[in-house]
């Protein structure tokens, strides 16, 4: 059964390829912050923040797996991935 955040990252991910966001590129950017945090570039973090995912951890209360940016990158591994 798909969540609310399945559906939320699947609509994202369409709106960011309509942006004209390199969905290779997008997975190798949100990789790389997953897990090293290192910065997303800019022209990602804005088109992310276009389509209103936060491209940051910003509350450290918050377990990393309920993030927008974790539900992300698992929409995009699956669509990448089929």
């Amino acid at each position: 059964m798909r969540n609310r955040g399945n559906n939320e990252a699947d609509a994202a991910l369409q709106a960011l390829a309509q942006n004209g966001i390199n969905m290779e590129d997008l997975r190798a950017a949100l990789e790389a912050y997953i897990v090293w945090l290192r910065p997303i570039p800019l022209d990602i973090a804005n088109a992310l923040e276009g389509v209103g995912i936060t491209p940051r951890f910003d509350n450290p209360e918050e377990a990393k797996v309920d993030n927008p940016l974790m539900n992300l990158s698992s929409a995009l591994k699956r669509r990448l991935d089929a």
